[in-house]
């Protein structure tokens, strides 16, 4: 279905939809969502299923463990939708992650410094396990989102979209 560009269109439709509802009551009921972008170094010539794999493997590492339950607990992280997203460019393949972070209350700004810190921690550490340099921390940031409309800041197509629509 990801193939076809009929199919595929219609079911990141229809999965943006749902984000956006689930956004809009998240919001409604006073929750807070944090968007965070983690890329990786890479050049010309890398193996696309390496890269990938790494990408993935290094964001199950965020996620695993004592250390991310914590985390969770410590920040009221409720829960997360993330997505693998590959561009081309000068540079050849780029495959990075991008997801949403549900709070559960707002954060202050040293909580959200240190929220960053972590997760950019833990995201590097995967990387460098996977065979690759360590990834610049400027170009891994997380964003607070106000609101469901809001996160068109984050792209032309909204922090939804962003994370639901791989074209």
């Amino acid at each position: 279905a990801w193939c076809c560009p009929v199919c595929s269109a219609k079911i990141t439709a229809g999965r943006r939809d749902q984000l956006l509802a689930g956004l809009e009551n998240w919001y409604g009921s006073g929750g807070k969502v944090a968007f965070l972008t983690l890329t990786m170094p890479h050049d010309y010539g890398d193996d696309l299923r390496r890269s990938v794999s790494t990408v993935r493997g290094a964001f199950r590492r965020v996620l695993q463990g004592r250390g991310y339950v914590a985390a969770c607990a410590s920040h009221g992280i409720a829960g997360f939708v993330a997505a693998v997203e590959v561009t081309h460019g000068a540079n050849g393949w780029h495959p990075h992650m991008h997801a949403l972070f549900f709070l559960e209350r707002p954060l202050t700004d040293s909580e959200f410094r240190n929220l960053q810190a972590w997760l950019f921690g833990r995201w590097a550490d995967g990387v460098q396990r996977g065979g690759y340099r360590a990834p610049d921390p400027r170009n891994c940031p997380l964003e607070r989102v106000a609101g469901p409309e809001v996160g068109r800041y984050i792209s032309k197509f909204g922090a939804a979209s962003e994370v639901t629509q791989w074209n």
